[in-house]
């Protein structure tokens, strides 16, 4: 889809979620920090690698890259296409996964590393042990 077709479905979805009520009551008044916060939530909620690139390219990742980490709250959904787009960290024995690379959350120290297929099944399916 090119950019400015892109640009027109988003439109007519918002204007179609207004005429509705359906919207969230932080994108009656889109600011970028409503539509930031929105942004991440959704991609907290439900995250597709899709959403990586969306969130880079939107909130300009080499700004402030620790403003936007979030752990992803469901790993279940998670699929082969998320495969070196999600990054995880096994800390104090759990394993967390988050939407993109960058320092740990709780541990500057520390890095997260790109999801594998192995970590994929091993963690999300279990079917590896």
């Amino acid at each position: 889809m090119y950019e400015k077709d892109y640009e027109a479905s988003v439109m007519s979805y918002f204007e179609q979620k207004i005429k509705s009520h359906e919207l969230p009551s932080g994108l009656l008044s889109a600011t970028p920090g409503n539509i930031k916060a929105e942004c991440i939530k959704v991609c907290t909620n439900r995250f597709e690698s899709k959403d990586e690139v969306i969130m880079e390219e939107f909130v300009q990742k080499k700004e402030d890259a620790s403003s936007y980490i979030r752990e992803i709250s469901k790993p279940d959904t998670l699929t082969p296409y998320s495969v070196d787009k999600v990054h995880y960290t096994n800390y104090k024995g759990l394993i967390h996964f988050y939407t993109i690379n960058g320092p740990h959350p709780l541990d500057t120290s520390r890095r997260l590393k790109p999801m594998s297929i192995h970590i994929l099944e091993k963690y999300v399916y279990h079917t590896k042990h």
